[in-house]
């Protein structure tokens, strides 16, 4: 039987043109955690409004008002930067009454509480989003309330948005480099290359003058703030080879990059699946809702009927040395894209140091609190998706790139092809 070929869940509804992140506060984001402020503790609990600045630049912000060290500074995970954020920090040694009120460039301190923990990666609800979409064609109301619906029902592909893949879309390029133990295409992709999607002429120039082989005059061209590129020419001024400024690259970073390319090779591989990711097949690991349990699909009807009260999903492969892939045709997916890739598990068990296990991930993802308001001259977005979860899948399907000629996505590039 041959496998879906629609690159969309909704693609019986056709994708609408429409502009977005014309002004950050467009694009707006809240973000909710899963406990209450426990009201006590020696940790400041504060909820900030950042507009137009990413997370990193808010937290060295943060450290410089309140002169904590930014390694202290707890956050649950990233916000966008081209948006209006409201998003929690949490400062120890601070007490709440004096972070209240506080105002930075580009932002402000909105709440206040005590707390006994530091905040951490991961400890996170999900978010709200509410999106502003602006010079629409004819009827895009009623097409998005059309895909919005089916979305509610049958859940939100659960692709990794832009994010992952960094601006210039570079990160699976270097987890790739990083897997083959490539430094200098790793170095190429970090430091060359340059793109119009980076607004900055600074960074293009030095990128330029790295392609040229000026490493030194590269160096000078970086502005301070990108102490990544920074440093790794600082290694090639010190007389290092490129296998040794690779080694110098924080392992953080690393393992950012790696995270980049498995989840770029997850994503192709849910492609391939649509529009089928509330259908069980034979072969499927199946993940439970609310669990973390992963098992073998048994028994298809009663499967497909959890499947469409939302009470199992199947999953797909976020590769590694450890993942477990699927049988029947999921499992003759997965192995096509590893083979595609010209990978073998094994590879993940140390790139660079740095074990990646992999693991399987539910292929969709509830949406919830959905409502489309219309202005005048705009539609307004609204709706809510838990932790993990990416609002570009959300607009992908509504724009549909690709099949939608004059749609104008602002920074949503198609990166899942």
């Amino acid at each position: 039987m041959p496998l879906p070929s629609s690159r969309y869940l909704t693609s019986d509804v056709p994708g609408s043109p429409g502009v977005i992140r014309s002004d950050p506060s467009d694009f707006r984001v809240e973000e909710r955690l899963p406990f209450r402020p426990r009201g006590f503790g020696p940790f400041a609990l504060i909820l900030v409004e950042k507009r137009g600045i990413s997370t990193p630049e808010a937290i060295r912000r943060l450290s410089h008002m309140f002169q904590v060290p930014q390694k202290q500074i707890g956050y649950a995970g990233l916000k966008d930067s081209e948006a209006v954020a409201l998003q929690h920090f949490t400062l120890p040694g601070v007490r709440s009454e004096d972070a209240d009120g506080r105002e930075f460039t580009d932002g402000r301190v909105l709440q206040t509480w005590s707390h006994d923990a530091p905040l951490f990666l991961g400890a996170l609800q999900g978010n709200h989003f509410d999106i502003r979409v602006r010079e629409i064609g004819k009827g895009f109301a009623e097409r998005a309330r059309a895909i919005l619906a089916e979305l509610e029902r049958r859940g939100v592909p659960h692709l990794y948005g832009e994010q992952r893949f960094g601006v210039r879309g570079e990160g699976p390029a270097l987890g790739r480099a990083l897997l083959s133990n490539d430094a200098e295409a790793f170095l190429s992709h970090l430091l060359g290359r340059p793109s119009d999607l980076e607004r900055d002429p600074r960074v293009r120039q030095a990128r330029d003058l790295y392609d040229r082989g000026d490493t030194a005059a590269a160096w000078k061209a970086f502005p301070a703030h990108r102490r990544l590129e920074r440093r790794a020419l600082e290694g090639f001024l010190r007389g290092l080879t490129p296998a040794e400024v690779l080694y110098t690259i924080p392992a953080t970073d690393k393992r950012f990059f790696l995270t980049s390319y498995q989840s770029m090779v997850f994503n192709r591989a849910l492609l391939r699946r649509l529009p089928g990711l509330d259908v069980v097949w034979e072969g499927d690991l199946v993940r439970e809702e609310g669990t973390e349990r992963v098992r073998l699909a048994a028994g298809l009807p009663r499967d497909q009927a959890a499947a469409e009260g939302f009470r199992l999903s199947p999953t797909g492969m976020l590769p590694g040395y450890a993942v477990a892939l699927a049988l029947g045709r999921q499992g003759i997916l997965e192995r096509e894209v590893f083979e595609e890739e010209g990978l073998r598990p094994g590879d993940f068990r140390k790139p660079a140091g740095l074990p990646c296990r992999g693991e399987r991930r539910p292929l969709r993802i509830r949406i919830s609190e959905v409502t489309v308001r219309e202005e005048e001259g705009a539609v307004c977005l609204s709706f809510f998706l838990p932790r993990g979860a990416f609002a570009t899948s959300v607009l992908r399907e509504i724009f549909k790139p690709g099949q939608e000629p004059e749609a104008v996505l602002g920074r949503i590039p198609d990166l899942f092809l």
